[in-house]
Order: C-alpha cells, then structure tokens, then sequence
C-alpha cells in the first residue's frame, strides 16, 4: 500500500490505529509507519494510534482521539473544565474510563486515564466535530471528577488557589445537579470537597 491509498482510505477517520490498518490490508508494512513518520506524513499520538501530520491538532481532535485510544472513556477533569472556560490547568487530556488507570505520552502533551467503577461511567455529552463525536462531561460531572481523582484539595484555602472562574459557574447555575452527583458517590470525603466549592464559588 502507498501513501496515497493510505491517505485515501484512513483520513476520513481523523485518527487511527494498528487495528484500523491491519483491517484495510492485513499485509501492511508497519515500517511504513516509522518511515511516514521520519517524512512527516503522519503524527503519532499514542501507542498504536496516529493521525495525519497535516491535521490540525486542535483540543478537539485530541479529545477525539482519547476517545478512540481507550474506549470506553470521556474527557473530563482539567480537560472538561478547560473545555468550558472554567478552570485553566489543562497539563494533558485527562479522561475516564471503566478499564484502567493509565497514561500516553505523545507528541501533543497527553493522554491521562482515571479508573472508574462503571456505575460511575455517567454524566457526559456527545458533541459533533468533523463528522465525528466525541464525549465529554458536562460541567457539573467534570467538577465533581476533578475533586473525586484530586483529594489534595481538601481545603477551602486549597479549592480558593485553583482560581476558577465565577462568572461562569454562576452563569450555569447547575448546583442542584452538582449535588446529586457528588451524593451518588457516596462518599463523605467528597461531599465534603464539594461543599467547599460551592460555598467559594457558587
């Protein structure tokens, strides 16, 4: 397979991976992958997972790439709350998934994976990029996320240094469900966590 076909036949799908390869033609070289990538064909964004050098590489495709990477999964912490111009310390993609708890490095930042349980696997958005979709959580998911995988912030004096943005929060006006979902979880440790935020920022 040249380039050509290659480009032709796997574009349409923005990114894609060994298994995506391997099912157009089960003979493919995969030095050619190495080679494409020393020419600046193509842009590996995880362990089996590319996309085309001249794709650009906005949160969007990123988002739908960790997405793909590990499914199923959603964007959501830091990612999510950056998403929505809330909180701004955006570091890599950070998501959720029911398998693992793992992380990719890549030539874009990376990919961040928190294990959930899968009850906890709620909560998130489909939103349409270039004929595709990626999931995200909705801003009241992300915050009660944030605070479940980050424990540290366990004071009001920590929650007040992250600096989101109240504007926003209060604009969203959504903390009724924040309290519904931090109620689901059980956990007295968070819903503590929560109420700190809320009484600071909302």
């Amino acid at each position: 397979m040249n380039f050509h076909s290659f480009h032709r036949d796997l574009r349409p799908l923005l990114v894609f991976s060994n298994f995506d390869i391997k099912k157009l033609d089960p003979s493919f070289n995969e030095v050619n992958l190495t080679n494409w990538q020393n020419s600046e064909y193509i842009t590996k964004l995880a362990k089996g997972y590319y996309t085309f050098a001249d794709i650009n590489p906005v949160s969007e495709l990123l988002y739908f790439a960790a997405n793909k990477i590990i499914d199923p999964s959603y964007v959501s912490c830091e990612s999510a709350l950056a998403y929505y111009g809330i909180l701004k310390m955006e570091d890599s993609i950070t998501s959720v998934c029911s398998i693992r708890t793992y992380s990719y490095k890549s030539d874009y930042g990376g990919f961040k994976y928190h294990f959930s349980r899968p009850e906890y696997m709620f909560g998130y958005n489909f939103v349409k990029f270039n004929q595709h979709t990626f999931k995200i959580a909705t801003p009241e998911k992300a915050i009660v996320d944030f605070f479940n995988y980050n424990p540290q912030y366990n004071t009001r004096a920590k929650i007040r240094a992250l600096e989101f943005d109240k504007v926003i929060l209060r604009q969203m006006d959504f903390k009724s469900k924040l309290k519904s979902i931090s109620y689901s979880y059980n956990n007295q440790f968070l819903d503590r966590r929560i109420r700190n935020f809320m009484n600071l920022f909302l």
